[in-house]
């Protein structure tokens, strides 16, 4: 019988978060697995961001050898940068060799999966994909079947990260949040691939403009505990689970321009 695993993406998950809230006992799935499997601080890559680090995650591969550094391309040809997405990608993933092998695969909010290539599953692509249209989706049909678990979104609209914005820019992660939720369940329910990888960029979002009020921080934490629970109720206890994150997070002490 095939086996089956689920990864479960946590960006900007921290231990120095994680550790208290789990001794408070207020992550009540997390402290499961931890008490049931193994559980460790393992470093991010150098630099320690975003699309570096999951694009190392998809290739085993560190950045100065899949070439990605930071979601603009190197200034090698002056300071007009493109932005990355996978196309920037040319080592193989391991998305494309499991389906080599004849495993089936989904992810969800993967970042830097954009544009999607052909598996032997789905993909959805994560952040700084245009939009939420078919030819974003892999395969193109899978725009249309997912409007059974109501509407999805790539990310919370930018427009509320300006200043003065914090109730819309709140309302719409949970927006967000719980879509990607409704979506991630009812695929791994339908679909079951053999590999189900889903990303949460919540927490990201969240310490990023909100590091001074912890409490909505550990109450997002909470959420997401939930939803790992019941993402491992629908793949079954026998499902080998992985929670992994990208990088840590922690305040800002100070800034240099270099431009001034």
């Amino acid at each position: 019988m095939k086996r089956r695993a689920l990864i479960f993406g946590i960006d900007g998950g921290t231990f120095n978060i994680i550790e208290p809230l789990l001794a408070a006992g207020e992550l009540t799935n997390l402290a499961r697995m931890r008490e049931e499997g193994v559980t460790g601080t393992l470093n991010s890559v150098c630099p320690p961001l975003t699309a570096p680090a999951w694009a190392t995650f998809q290739t085993g591969l560190n950045p100065g050898r899949h070439g990605v550094f930071d979601f603009l391309a190197p200034p090698r040809l002056g300071y007009a940068r493109r932005l990355q997405n996978a196309s920037a990608l040319t080592a193989p993933r391991f998305f494309e060799t499991l389906t080599a092998t004849g495993r089936t695969v989904g992810a969800v909010n993967m970042p830097l999966t954009f544009p999607p290539r052909p598996v032997a599953g789905f993909v959805i692509p994560g952040m700084l994909t245009p939009a939420v249209e078919s030819r974003y989706f892999y395969p193109p049909s899978l725009a249309g079947e997912i409007e059974k678990y109501g509407p999805y979104a790539i990310d919370i609209n930018s427009s509320f990260f300006e200043e003065g914005k914090d109730d819309e820019f709140l309302a719409d992660l949970e927006r967000v949040s719980r879509a990607r939720l409704a979506v991630a369940a009812g695929l791994l329910r339908d679909r079951r691939p053999d590999l189900f990888v889903v990303v949460f960029t919540g927490v990201d979002r969240l310490m990023h403009f909100f590091w001074d009020k912890p409490s909505l921080i550990r109450q997002h934490y909470k959420w997401l505990d939930g939803a790992l629970g019941e993402l491992r109720a629908i793949a079954g206890d026998d499902t080998p689970t992985f929670v992994v994150s990208d990088h840590g997070f922690g305040p800002v002490r100070g800034e240099v321009d270099v431009a001034a």
